[in-house]
Parts: structure tokens; C-alpha cells; sequence
């Protein structure tokens, strides 16, 4: 028990972590994609969007050349072991969460040229919804947690909480300067990243956080550079300046390479809800970002809403550990 309870606590300084990299994301893409007469610098949406993936596999090949890509993880004690397995399992089981994962990148890839920070910031976060419907018909021991009145008044605050962030910035004039394709595409991030989610925790349990993520950057890299051959203008890659590969290297760590890898360990620990409700509060630090690199300040209203994501996202948590306790003790 005392083990289980100090993983949890572990997921969750991870998932801590993980969601203030989420928050920067739309503010990276959205400087890097928008023009330069917006204060952007307009860079090709597909070499960015292969540039900025392919340097993971890149970051974490020496730990996966170190310790081997078929690296399990000890259920009890979420330590790294190396064990003996088929070098081809991991490759094969890696497949689905990869699929999901290059249509994800893609769109996040393109959106930031149709839909301003706080728009991809608040409407990706349907990916939450998406990911309840996805773990209740994958995962019995999820729809188990319907019964819980702290698990709904959970979700019900995560809810409120956004939409309390998003009334004023979500006004009508940002929604008409968000075209149908980047609507399109907010929409096919929140269905990929639920598929993504929910694929990486039914797939890939038995394998470490960096040898799962490792695999599966490799292979959304190809995906991206396949992109980048077939639409991208790559010529532009050798224009880029030094404080752009900065920017570029900057939001793939933040954004990319770590962001992943913590990830993964918190829906470990914690599961793909409680990880996925948490980060719900992303657009707050979102709006964070913005109020340095744009201007912009965060209103009473908005401080509001943060703070009632952050009472649904601890009922979650909450919720999460006493069925655990009740059914596991």
C-alpha cells in the first residue's frame, strides 16, 4: 500500500510537470506559425511540425541506447528493469499509439496558422471528453468510477472551470477568425489525442515511460517528415536563424521530448481520466503565456475558473485513490 501511494504521488509531481509544458505549447505554436505581421514568424507549418518532433528520438536515444528500448516497468513498484523480450514486441505494439499520434501532431502542427493561442488552448481540451468515452469501453475498471459522486462533481468542476476561462476569451470575433479548417482540425486533435491516450495505456504498460515514448517518436517522425517531403517547403529549414532553432529546440523540450515521457508516467500512476482532467487546467497557464509574450492579462473571471479546474482536477484525484483503496486494499 505504502508503495502505491508513494507511485501516486510521484504521477502526480509528473502530471504537475506535464501541465505546465501543455499550457506553453499553443503560445510556441502560435509564435512560430502566425505571420510576421501579427508578430509571428510565420514559419512553414510542415517543416516546424517535423523539425520540432524529430528532435526527441533525438534527446532520448543515448538513455535508449544505455539501457535497451524493451525496458518493462515492475507494476508494483514503477521501477525500470531490464528484462528479456522479443525486440520486435515493442516495435509492433508501439503501431496503434503511433497512427494517432502523427494525425494529432499533424493537426497541432497546422492549427496554430488558423486559430490564435487561447482557442487551440481551450477547444483541444474536448480531447477530455473524448478520453472518458474512449476508457469506459476499454478499461471495466474505469466505468467503475461512474458510481462515485466525487468523480462526477470532478468532472461537472473541470467543466465549469473551463468554460468560466473560456467566456471571455471565447468571444465570437475569435471564433470568426477561426476558419472551418481550424475548427476541423481542434476537433481532430481532441479525437486523436483521446485515441492517442487511451492506445499508449492499453498498448504500452509493460515498457518504461522513455523507451514507449522513444519507439513512438520515431515512428511519428517518419509519419512528419513524410509530410514535410510531400507538402513543406524544406528549403526554408536552411533560412532558420539561431534564435529561431532557440524558439524551435525550446517548444520541442517543453512541449515535445519531456512533456511525452511525463506523460506517460502519470497515466501510469494515476490513469488516463484523472491525467487528462488535471490537465484541463492548461489553458491557464496558456493565458500565463500569453500575458508575457503578448500582453494580455488574466481577468478576475478567468482566476475564477482556474481555481474551480483546480478543485475538480484534486475531486478527480481524490475520487481515483479511494476506488483504488476500496477495491485494491
Amino acid at each position: 500500500m505504502k508503495e502505491r501511494i508513494s507511485t501516486k504521488r510521484s504521477a502526480l509531481f509528473f502530471l504537475i510537470c506535464a501541465l505546465c509544458g501543455a499550457g506553453a505549447v499553443p503560445v510556441f505554436l502560435r509564435y512560430l506559425l502566425k505571420s510576421p505581421e501579427l508578430g509571428g514568424l510565420g514559419l512553414d507549418i510542415w517543416v516546424i511540425n517535423a523539425l520540432r518532433y524529430a528532435m526527441a528520438p533525438l534527446f532520448w536515444l543515448p538513455f535508449v541506447l544505455a539501457k535497451g528500448c524493451n525496458m518493462v516497468t515492475d507494476k508494483n513498484t514503477a521501477a525500470d528493469v531490464v528484462v528479456v523480450t522479443d525486440g520486435n514486441r515493442i516495435w509492433r505494439d508501439a503501431l496503434l499509439p503511433a497512427c494517432f499520434s502523427i494525425v494529432n501532431q499533424a493537426a497541432w502542427g497546422g492549427v496554430g496558422k488558423y486559430a490564435d493561442a487561447n482557442t487551440i488552448a481551450f477547444f483541444s481540451k474536448l480531447a477530455f471528453p473524448v478520453a472518458i468515452l474512449y476508457c469506459f469501453m476499454f478499461f471495466p475498471e474505469e466505468r467503475l468510477l461512474v458510481r462515485s459522486r466525487l468523480f462526477w462533481l470532478g468532472v461537472a468542476g473541470c467543466v465549469a472551470g473551463l468554460a468560466l476561462l473560456s467566456v471571455e476569451r471565447m468571444t465570437f470575433s475569435s471564433l470568426l477568425n477561426t476558419n472551418m479548417l481550424g475548427l476541423l482540425l481542434l476537433l481532430l486533435i481532441a479525437v486523436s489525442w483521446g485515441g492517442y491516450s487511451v492506445c499508449v495505456r492499453l498498448k504500452m504498460p509493460n515498457y518504461s515511460a522513455i523507451s514507449s515514448f522513444w519507439v513512438i517518436s520515431v515512428y511519428t517522425t517518419i509519419g512528419l517528415a513524410l509530410l514535410m517531403w510531400a507538402f513543406g517547403n524544406v528549403a526554408t529549414v536552411t533560412g532558420l536563424d539561431t534564435k529561431t532553432w532557440g524558439i524551435v529546440i525550446a517548444s520541442s523540450l517543453v512541449g515535445i521530448t519531456f512533456w511525452h515521457v511525463l506523460y506517460y508516467k502519470a497515466i501510469r500512476g494515476l490513469g488516463t481520466i484523472v491525467a487528462d482532467g488535471v490537465l484541463m487546467l492548461s489553458p491557464a497557464i496558456t493565458i500565463a503565456g500569453s500575458a508575457l509574450v503578448l500582453g494580455e492579462h488574466m481577468t478576475l473571471l478567468q482566476a475564477i475558473g482556474g481555481i474551480i479546474i483546480a478543485g475538480g482536477s484534486i475531486l478527480l484525484v481524490v475520487a481515483q485513490g479511494r476506488f483504488h483503496h476500496k477495491n485494491y486494499k
